[in-house]
């Protein structure tokens, strides 16, 4: 391969450094640059036969700085490729961008071969679609997060582009970084000629010196009194700092020009004027003596009022609000008794239609029919103000997107460690079950425990739900009657023995939903129904099909709640319980699961009266359900050798002994590298991998474990993981035979094994 002059543009070191070291291990004269500004700066001397450009870099994009190069002659033949990591989330307009190709970004080894495609691109320079993909690559899936910020981003660029005022960005060296439509209009020249560019060689000759010295100085100025000249427009020019932690400044242009040659018309003659000011978009009020002498069509449409109106006020400022009716008059007297000839001030006024509208006021101190007088001059800031409301809404968005992120990390560390914690203690109570079946005061207890430990599960998943916003439900045709039966065993061993629970239901009521939700439904209404009646009262689950729907009702005969608590009870994170006996989130939970699948949940209830829940959900077809009558029993190996992956000693051991139990030949180490040490001397039937581990992860251990043997059984476990096995994708997950999540069932997991060994449904086991 011939070598090339090749410029790689890139905000992220990490990318930049891999991009230049593998090109240049090919032999291509390589530079850098972390960011558009820099990159235009090199281009001034360099002339590259290829350029990479990072899509999303602060300031100036990717896209921007492929058509500000392809607007210059000398760059024709250059090839230009975006580099993007959000191309599963926003379409790149190459056409548009004058780009020949681009480049997704992803693992390093795939964006090398990329690389080497690009290098060899024989396009014409006008494609308009990405680079072949590798066969090996992987599909991005698009990230919610990313998509929706991005249309946040898009939605401000329409306002932006929108505004009839010149918005302008300036870097710490006041060079135009971003230049809206109006402004380019304003210029003469399109945003792509002005980027890069010193801010103050847009201005005349005159203005430029003095523009300078207000950058230079760094403080918030404006320039409303004098205007400054840009092209063959008169400008107001606002600068202010974006915040205080960014050296950018915004700098805004506002056009004068019909408003400067109105005032100049006024001077020359009063017809003129008056046909100026009856057709120009600007409001004109003339106060002399505390008196509106003049309005002019603009001012009336404002305010909805008609000339005569204004003509006989007493007071000139009665039409503006109450509250900025002193300022415009303090403002008013200071320009006619004192030394301040100019004023300029934003005021609200109440149109006749009811709508609040903001007007930006400019007093000017001149005469009226030879007399002292102040004319003043309105522009309607309505939309203006609403845009900077919209945008703090917007931040305030992107603030709570970014915290409820932090969060989801926090929750999802917590939920490990948790889960762990529930794993261990629930291997340990299902040994205890396994080891002293006759036991029945030890089988009680067993019993408490596991209520405890889905209680546990359950407000793991709900952390989870809230702090993530994301929820996958498994639906299947369920009878609701068993699940409703399984709740009712569950709560009556955790109830006190004055309490009475009664059911009522068919024996068969089919739905299409997720049994592990539905279950936390049933468990949520009747642990609270529970908590309502204290220590005794009746607990009545009800059930049967009507009208095509499936209507459960859960009544207690508890203290009940009142309006205010009824309004707030469906609210996560409301609790009326005692600190430490309630987390507010099983009735805001169990909202969000029957809403999901289709259904409804009221309430009715009366303080002193008890309360009633009534879920309405759709009948499923009895055609289509398939019941799982299948005895959930233990299942029992036959020797073969199961080597256990995990770092965690409390479940480890636990697990080793319950597996030994099951007649398996068991061996147990607590990292990957110890397993990969171990495999090749005892080469095991299966391989039980934790996913979250120290110095080597399960993800890797096991691609390493496939490499030595790629017929390796391995089932995969985690409690880490908010989305279980729907967070890999089907590349990853075809590694494994099975995906768990802890803390997990006992029954299940010698099912799985059974039948992961086996290939077929294994027989249960007689352990005594």
């Amino acid at each position: 391969m011939v070598a090339k002059k090749i410029l790689v543009v890139d905000n992220n070191d990490l990318c930049l450094k891999f991009m230049d070291r593998e090109l240049s291990n090919l032999g291509h004269e390589v530079r850098t640059a972390s960011d558009a500004l820099i990159a235009l700066d090199i281009l001034e001397s360099y002339l590259p036969d290829v350029m990479f450009a990072d899509m999303v870099m602060p300031v100036i994009d990717g896209a921007k700085l492929c058509r500000i190069i392809r607007g210059m002659e000398k760059f024709s033949h250059t090839r230009l490729f975006i580099v993007s990591a959000i191309a599963a989330e926003e379409v790149i307009d190459m056409k548009g961008s004058g780009a020949d190709a681009y480049i997704q970004k992803g693992p390093y080894q795939e964006m090398r071969q990329e690389l080497l495609s690009a290098l060899e691109f024989k396009g014409s320079g006008s494609e308009t679609v990405g680079l072949p993909r590798p066969p090996n690559s992987k599909v991005l899936y698009p990230r919610e997060v990313t998509r929706e910020l991005l249309s946040i981003k898009r939605h401000s660029d329409i306002i932006l582009n929108r505004m009839d005022e010149g918005i302008i960005e300036v870097n710490a060296d006041d060079r135009m970084v971003y230049v809206n439509p109006a402004a380019g209009r304003i210029i003469g020249r399109p945003e792509e000629r002005l980027l890069g560019q010193e801010l103050a060689t847009i201005f005349s000759e005159r203005d430029r010196k003095l523009v300078r010295h207000v950058l230079m100085t760094r403080a918030p100025e404006t320039f409303g009194q004098v205007p400054l000249s840009v092209n063959h427009f008169l400008v107001t020019l606002r600068i202010f700092p974006i915040d205080e932690e960014t050296p950018s400044r915004l700098v805004l242009l506002k056009d004068i020009t019909e408003r400067t040659n109105a005032e100049r018309a006024l001077r020359e003659s009063e017809k003129r004027y008056r046909h100026v000011v009856e057709n120009v978009g600007i409001g004109m009020m003339v106060i002399q003596d505390e008196c509106v002498q003049f309005v002019n069509s603009t001012v009336c449409r404002f305010l909805g009022a008609e000339t005569e109106d204004f003509l006989s006020l007493t007071d000139p400022f009665e039409y503006l609000h109450p509250n900025d009716r002193r300022r415009a008059a303090e403002g008013y007297r200071q320009q006619t008794c004192g030394d301040k000839r100019t004023w300029m001030d934003t005021f609200r006024v109440l149109s006749a239609d009811g709508h609040l509208r903001w007007l930006e006021a400019t007093g000017v101190y001149s005469d009226w029919e030879g007399r002292p007088a102040s004319i003043i001059f309105f522009s309607d800031v309505t939309e203006g103000k609403r845009v900077e409301k919209e945008k703090k809404s917007l931040e305030e968005q992107l603030h709570h997107a970014q915290k409820m992120e932090s969060i989801g990390t926090l929750t999802s560390g917590v939920a490990h460690n948790f889960r762990n914690i529930l794993a261990g203690v629930s291997i340990d109570s299902q040994l205890m079950r396994l080891l002293y079946p006759a036991e029945q005061r030890l089988q009680e207890i067993v019993d408490r425990i596991d209520v405890s430990l889905k209680r546990g599960a359950r407000l793991i998943e709900d952390l989870m739900h809230f702090s993530h916003n994301t929820h996958q439900p498994n639906a299947e045709s369920i009878n609701l009657t068993d699940i409703i039966k399984e709740t009712y065993r569950i709560i009556s061993s955790s109830v006190d023995k004055r309490m009475t629970i009664r059911i009522d239901v068919p024996d068969f009521l089919p739905i299409k939903a997720d049994q592990a939700k539905m279950s936390q439904v049933l468990m949520n209404l009747c642990t609270n129904a529970r908590d309502a009646m204290e220590s005794s009262g009746c607990l009545r689950i009800a059930a049967q099909a009507e009208n095509g729907r499936v209507m459960v009702n859960v009544t207690d005969t508890g203290h009940g709640m009142t309006r205010a608590v009824q309004a707030k009870c469906f609210d996560p994170f409301f609790t009326t319980k005692e600190l430490g006996k309630g987390t507010g989130l099983g009735l805001s939970t169990t909202y969000g699961i029957i809403k999901e699948i289709g259904g409804d949940i009221r309430l009715y209830s009366m303080p002193g009266k008890g309360t009633t829940f009534t879920i309405s959900l759709p009948l499923a077809r009895p055609d289509i359900f398939s019941s799982n009558t299948e005895t959930r029993e233990v299942r029992a190996g036959h020797g073969e050798c199961i080597l256990i992956v995990d770092d965690d000693p409390d479940i480890l051991r636990p697990l080793g002994q319950f597996l030994e139990r099951l007649q398996y030949d068991v061996h147990m180490v607590t990292g990957g590298q110890e397993a990969l040490d171990r495999y090749s001397d005892i080469l095991p039937d299966i391989v039980l991998l934790d996913r979250n581990m120290p110095i080597m992860d399960g993800l890797t251990c096991a691609g390493k474990l496939l490499e030595q043997d790629a017929f390796a059984k391995i089932i995969l476990f985690s409690g880490y993981d908010q989305d279980g096995p729907n967070g890999l994708d089907d590349e990853a997950m075809a590694c494994f035979q099975k995906y768990l999540t802890k803390p997990f069932d006992m029954v299940e997991l010698s099912t799985v094994l059974a039948e992961c060994l086996t290939g077929e449904p294994a027989s249960c086991a007689n352990l005594e």
